[in-house]
């Protein structure tokens, strides 16, 4: 039918209604109706105005299809720019409308739109043509925006007012500002960005949602997104929670910010640079992966319980950390908490760690480039790390831990910068530990073992040290307790042996450079190197005792010096040493020169052994002081004199290296005032090796004939040399 007359006006209900603008080559404009089968096509051209009446489900509104045709769209009117009437309708009449602006041509939305259903459009643009912009531009059900490749911008956003959001066929920015809550229906074949904000609700989607654009989600309160999502660069601002409930794929950068939780419950993926922001909690119940640098802060927690791959350096920040699955960390971690707990199925890189209590656990090994400041305030924090089968390395000098424990297949070195105590420790290979300040230890094991504080002390908190090597050194002290000798006094009654390190190990080697005593208890057979103090020595051992000569340089060294750094000249040395052993254990040495001393001491206290030397090997002193032997035999030679005072109550054979080694063979029983007289046994003239004897005449039961036969035989070995 064509029309041609000044007005035209339809009436009636349609399914569908059909308009088609007209341009060349057409020389007419079109309404087309559609209705239980029945079409009907009304043409017209030379008409000022068109009205349609027509009551219908959908509305389409085509353009020629010629480039530049643009479409305008009001709430009563819509032409395009080659038609040749507009077309007046009454709002509400339409419940969907669809309109197709072909040939890259743009929508110019001249009144806000308010339809009940959907709200299609095809449009290179689209574009907010009204005067007044406060009220929304779109109000519909579900906008779709099919081949739109720009709408609004990052200044002017287009308003909207829907329940659900179609993105497809994409290219370009689209900007929107959505009123409230909206769901996203669909984002497929999108390549440019997509921007979406609401002013006071969630943004939600259960669709699978497909974009290499960027994509920016700006919700008021809550986006939930449950579906399986391949994302590019993506940014989701939560003004509350952000939900993925499904698999997802990040391709590129990606960022999350949420006023409370990020909930990621699927298996997800991160291939480019990705961060997170929550001001609550971050929670991964799934298996993600991490390829790009990630940085996670959160107020609360941070819990992965999954399997995560992480493949680049990760951060994380939040009050309590817990990565307890069966994680692959091939990265730098650096970790900032309160407690925090790391489990990973490979060697482990700590590039700095900042925490109250601290737990890693790993199978292969541990190493930490940066510093790791485990305390909490009060000298009780706690870091744990364990290595299944690798080594743990923890050597930057800026450490600092309250308590650790090392649990390491391999070897474990570990520096402190202040003080610090160890403990409950198990290493299969060697353990090294130094620290700057105090060292408390417990009980630590290991192939071998050394022990440094720099300027502290080594003390005992219930220590126990298992080791075949155990290497000490320390500034003011390797445990507690006193010796408290006074010059001229055979007696150590004010002995104080408490708070020795407990050790467990064939070598030992212990020094101490300033000030404190050296306070040693071994059990097993020792063979002791450089046991050093510029103070007392303590020495408790339950089996043999081998003092080793050591080489400094071309110089050689005694087992046990108590005057280490000082003037060997001296007449008063500034420590003493106190050995004491089980009865049926004897102490020996395995040097043979005369120029160094076994022991060095202002004064040596012996306690409970068989032998303390050999008549062939005898110990050598530098003793100033008081020499108390309490044993059955002795053979020591005294280098520098004698000392000043001798106490024994064994068989002691004396030389002196300063007259030529002549031996003097003496048993000296004085009063023992500080010594339990019950150690004394009989004792009678006899012969050692084939050296004779002989007691005091008040002590001695021969008669007098055999007294004098002992002086004849006796001046006449000294005539002879013997």
């Amino acid at each position: 039918m064509l029309i041609r007359s000044s007005y035209t006006i339809w009436q009636g209900t349609a399914s569908n209604e059909t308009y088609t603008a007209g341009g060349s080559p057409v020389t007419h404009d079109q309404l087309a109706y559609e209705s239980t089968g029945v079409t009907l096509d009304v043409n017209y051209s030379g008409v000022e105005t068109v009205t349609s009446n027509v009551v219908a489900n959908t509305l389409t509104i085509n353009n020629s299809g010629n480039t530049g045709d643009t479409i305008s769209l009001g709430d009563s009117v819509f032409a395009a720019s080659t038609s040749l009437a507009h077309v007046n309708y009454s709002a509400g009449d339409k419940t969907n409308i669809t309109v197709r602006a072909l040939g890259l041509s743009d929508l110019n939305l001249t009144d806000g739109i308010l339809i009940s259903g959907d709200f299609t459009v095809t449009a290179d643009a689209i574009n907010d043509a009204r005067a007044d912009t406060t009220t929304p531009l779109i109000t519909a059900d579900h906008l779709v925006l099919d081949g739109v490749n720009n709408a609004g911008s990052e200044s002017s956003r287009l308003t909207t007012d829907v329940n659900e959001l179609s993105v497809l066929n994409h290219s370009g920015e689209v900007y929107l500002v959505e009123q409230d809550t909206i769901e996203l229906v669909e984002l497929s074949n999108s390549t440019g960005v997509i921007d979406i904000t609401t002013v006071t609700g969630s943004i939600a989607s259960s669709a699978n949602l497909q974009t290499s654009g960027a994509l920016n989600l700006n919700a008021a309160t809550d986006i939930i997104l449950s579906g399986n999502n391949q994302f590019a660069a993506t940014a989701l601002d939560a003004g509350a929670n952000i939900v993925l409930a499904g698999n997802n794929q990040f391709a590129g950068a990606a960022a999350f910010d949420a006023g409370l939780d990020i909930n990621l419950a699927g298996n997800n993926q991160f291939i480019g640079v990705t961060r997170f922001d929550a001001g609550d909690s971050i929670r991964f119940n799934g298996g993600n992966q991490f390829s790009g640098a990630t940085n996670l802060t959160a107020l609360n927690s941070i819990v992965a319980s999954g399997i995560n791959t992480v493949s680049a350096p990760m951060s994380l920040n939040a009050t309590n950390i817990s990565l307890t699955g069966n994680n692959q960390i091939s990265a730098a971690l650096t970790l900032n908490g309160s407690t925090v707990t790391v489990n990973n199925r490979q060697d482990t890189h700590l590039a700095s760690v900042t925490a109250n209590d601290l737990t890693i656990t790993s199978l292969g090994g541990i190493i930490g480039s940066g510093a790791i400041v485990v305390t909490n305030g009060s000298s009780t924090g706690l870091a744990r790390f364990t290595s299944s089968t690798g080594s743990i390395l923890l050597n930057n000098a800026n450490n600092n831990f309250d308590v650790v424990t090392l649990q390491a297949a391999n070897d474990a070195s570990l520096v402190e910068s202040n003080n610090m105590t160890i403990r409950e420790t198990a290493v299969g290979g060697a353990l090294n530990v130094s620290s700057n300040g105090n060292m408390r230890v417990g009980e630590l094991t290991a192939q071998t073992m050394t022990l440094h504080s720099e300027s502290g002390a080594i003390v005992d908190a219930s220590s126990r040290l298992t080791a075949s090597t155990v290497t000490l050194s320390a500034a003011r002290g390797i445990g507690g307790g006193t010796v408290s000798h006074v010059n001229g006094n055979e007696g150590f009654g004010n002995l104080d042996t408490s708070g020795a390190i407990n050790t467990q190990t064939a070598t030992l080697s212990a020094i101490n450079t300033t000030t404190g005593t050296v306070n040693i208890s071994n059990r097993g057979d020792l063979n002791v190197r450089d046991l050093r103090n510029r103070g007392d020595i303590i020495l408790r051992n339950s089996g043999e005792i081998s003092l080793q000569v050591t080489q400094n340089g071309s110089t050689s060294l005694g087992a046990i010096d108590a005057n280490y750094g000082a003037n060997i000249s001296s007449t008063e040395y500034t420590g003493s040493v106190v050995i004491l052993n089980e009865s049926e254990h004897s102490v020996r040495t395995t040097g043979f020169g005369l120029s160094e001393a076994d022991i060095i001491a202002e004064s040596l206290f012996v306690n409970s052994v068989t032998d303390f030397g050999e008549q062939g090997q005898p110990i050598r002193l530098r003793v100033n002081d008081q020499f108390t032997l309490i044993g059955s035999r002795g053979s020591v030679i005294s280098i520098g004199g004698e000392p000043r005072h001798t106490t024994t109550s064994a068989d002691l054979i004396e030389g002196d290296a300063t007259s030529g080694l002549s031996g003097q063979q003496r048993v000296d029983i004085g009063s023992l005032a500080n010594i339990d007289p019950a150690i004394f046994a009989e004792v009678r003239n006899y012969n050692y090796g084939d050296t004779s004897l002989r007691l005091p005449a008040d002590q001695g039961t021969g008669s007098d004939e055999e007294e004098e036969e002992w002086d004849e035989e006796e001046a006449a070995a000294v005539e002879e040399g013997v």
